[in-house]
């Protein structure tokens, strides 16, 4: 069975956030640090290269975290931005789902319906590429593709 690896990447107004995941023993994928920030007119090669680092430091079998840890596993992401909470953030971002498996990479824009109701696809296909001959800069342009077609509701 191939590994599936991911990671989050978000935008709030001109921000860019990126951090990689770690599956745990339950198979929830959780925050793993560190928090990447970024204005969103840096050069697509440095989105690029840390869209690599991240992928490339997902791993699996983490202990997953007790009840109350679970409540904080986005508090380094929250901090970063300066929002007071989880839902004030995910309220306001649009994000770009990632994922990286036999080496094809699928970046898929979504809109953003709300706390409640979350994120869901948008009509536009996902950005896919070939991993393994991508360049850093092709990494970085697809994900900010990926956001101009992602949207808030």
């Amino acid at each position: 069975m191939k590994m599936r690896r991911e990671l989050e990447a978000y935008q709030l107004k001109d921000k860019i956030f990126l951090h990689g995941k770690k599956r745990t023993d339950r198979t929830v994928a959780i925050l793993s640090e560190p928090v990447y920030q970024f204005d969103q007119d840096v050069d697509a090669s440095k989105i690029g290269k840390t869209v690599r680092d991240c992928i490339e430091s997902f791993y699996e079998g983490y202990t997953h975290p007790s009840k109350e840890e679970f409540k904080k596993v986005n508090e380094p992401l929250i901090k970063l931005t300066g929002e007071k909470n989880s839902k004030a953030f995910f309220t306001k971002v649009k994000w770009v789902g990632v994922i990286e498996k036999e080496r094809k990479i699928s970046f898929a824009p979504t809109e953003n319906h709300g706390w409640k109701n979350g994120f869901k696809q948008t009509e536009h296909p996902n950005i896919e590429l070939d991993y393994s001959t991508a360049t850093d800069e092709d990494l970085g342009k697809a994900l900010l593709k990926a956001f101009v077609l992602s949207s808030i509701k």
